[in-house]
């Protein structure tokens, strides 16, 4: 069973406008309230059950009163209106919740609000979390029924964002400040956005989105599949994007909503294989960068995908010196082929980009 989204004709002309359809979006405030999420069921989120635990001891009544009433805004993932449907860019907590602030002073965004809470509690009641799932992603998940925030946002909202505004302010200084600082989140965000970045430029769109869930996203010529155990399709009109957020918080979860622009999809760091290597890996790519050559290589490629022949020419070495290298960078998977007709391309991997996201901005050619 799979999310299916159908882009359309216009956004898969070329790569390029189909690169235009997508942007990834850095928020501490949707870390802060998918961090809220883990609270309200932390046996679910093995890698970070011991911060939950600890975290539920210091939080006070009214804390925890404010955790479950306001669960509907996190439980089962964020409503876009929460971050603004994207409209504003904010670089800290404190200008996004002022942002949005300002945002939901207009009643019109407060109802967008409230449409978007209440589908969430209609699905949970029914098709969001079929059997299938909770036996998958959502086991032991429970979900706190007895909220009464979307009657009450309905008959006094300001009373519920001002209530909603002061829980998140003070969960953030009593909890949430200490492990963004700890866990250096701002970093790993950033980190992550500047790797993907660097992907769709040598890669593309359809390789980068591939390597971000490996098991549960891929192409189908022009549709993305996104595995969930419920069926949905999307069709997304030529001026809908797709906005892709990193989040510490989110694994193994993978959120996909709709907002009045196109979709939102949460994609998790934690336990992600492809960036964590052993000793004799490292070794092996750290081994295959301690060569001048090499390096000129891996900046050659990472303008152009190349053969071994073009490789020869431009850097003016014998042919089998240029295939010693270049095996040598493959088996440290700094490097990859690909065939075109009778030709052999290497193209750079991430690898690098993974281990020292600027690293090709330190290299400059030797006759400079």
């Amino acid at each position: 069973m799979t999310i299916r989204i159908n882009f359309s004709k216009y956004s898969t002309v070329t790569d390029e406008t189909l690169t235009q359809r997508f942007q990834f979006v850095y928020s501490p405030l949707n870390e802060l309230l998918r961090s809220l999420h883990v609270l309200m069921n932390p046996r679910h989120h093995g890698l970070v059950v011991d911060w939950a635990l600890k975290t539920m001891e210091q939080l006070d009544k009214e804390d925890i009163d404010n955790l479950y009433y306001f669960s509907p805004v996190y439980e089962l993932g964020v409503p876009p209106t929460i971050l603004c449907n994207f409209q504003y860019n904010a670089s800290n907590l404190k200008d996004e919740l002022s942002m949005l602030r300002t945002f939901l002073s207009r009643q019109s965004n407060v109802n967008g609000l409230i449409n978007e809470l209440s589908t969430l509690n209609h699905d949970r009641s029914n098709t969001f979390i079929p059997n299938l799932a909770k036996g998958l992603e959502w086991q032991d998940f429970s979900i706190n029924r007895n909220s009464l925030l979307i009657k009450d946002l309905s008959g006094n909202p300001q009373t519920v964002i001002n209530r909603f505004f002061k829980f998140i302010v003070k969960y953030n200084d009593n909890v949430f400040s200490a492990v963004w600082e700890k866990d250096n989140i701002k970093k790993l965000l950033f980190q992550e956005i500047k790797i993907r970045a660097n992907s769709i430029n040598i890669h593309g769109i359809r390789s980068t989105i591939d390597e971000l869930q490996v098991a549960r996203m891929h192409w189908k010529n022009d549709t993305l599949i996104i595995n969930k155990p419920f069926e949905r399709e999307i069709d997304l009109k030529d001026t809908d994007t797709i906005m892709l957020i990193p989040s510490f918080f989110t694994w193994p979860h993978l959120f996909v909503d709709t907002f009045k622009n196109g979709v939102v999809i949460t994609y998790g760091l934690q336990k992600r294989a492809d960036l964590i290597y052993t000793p004799k890996e490292l070794l092996l790519t750290f081994k295959a960068l301690s060569e001048p050559t090499r390096l000129q290589i891996l900046k050659t490629v990472s303008k152009s995908p190349c053969t071994t022949q073009g490789l020869s020419q431009l850097l003016s070495l014998g042919t089998s010196t240029v295939s010693r290298h270049l095996q040598i960078l493959k088996e440290a998977n700094l490097l990859r082929t690909t065939k075109q007709k009778k030709f052999v391309l290497y193209q750079i991997t991430n690898r690098i980009f993974e281990l020292v996201p600027n690293f090709l901005d330190f290299m400059r050619d030797d006759n400079k």
